[in-house]
């Protein structure tokens, strides 16, 4: 099974996201990028983090994916489990959704910072 790490992180110029993706223990690809939009907040880096994560897992082909991230608030909004009126958040979920869909097996997981540190390494 695929697995997918992210995470973001506010730094000096802006947000940090990351995502590394994971086969058997085996990272096969790895990605960061920087977010300079003042209207970004930590949770939508977040969501960035996951939906350019989501994509590369598509680009590779894979189809059943675990994802795994430390932010609950991003994690809850993508399982239904919490909603949110902001319409930034309404975007990306949407977006993680439509992509969501283009996987046989998906699922989000929400793991302790401790769970995510290479992915959490990534943003610094």
């Amino acid at each position: 099974m695929f697995k997918l790490y992210f995470d973001a992180g506010l730094r000096e110029h802006g947000f940090v996201w990351a995502f590394i993706i994971y086969h058997d223990k085996v990272i096969i690809n790895k990605q960061r990028g920087y977010i300079k939009d003042k209207s970004v907040d930590s949770n939508a880096a977040e969501f960035y983090a996951l939906i350019y994560g989501l994509r590369e897992a598509i680009l590779k082909g894979i189809t059943e994916l675990q994802v795994y991230g430390d932010s609950q608030q991003v994690i809850y909004q993508v399982n239904n489990l919490v909603s949110t009126n902001k319409k930034m958040m309404l975007q990306c979920k949407k977006e993680v959704r439509d992509l969501s869909n283009k996987f046989d097996v998906v699922s989000f997981n929400w793991v302790e910072s401790k769970d995510n540190k290479v992915a959490h390494r990534e943003t610094r």
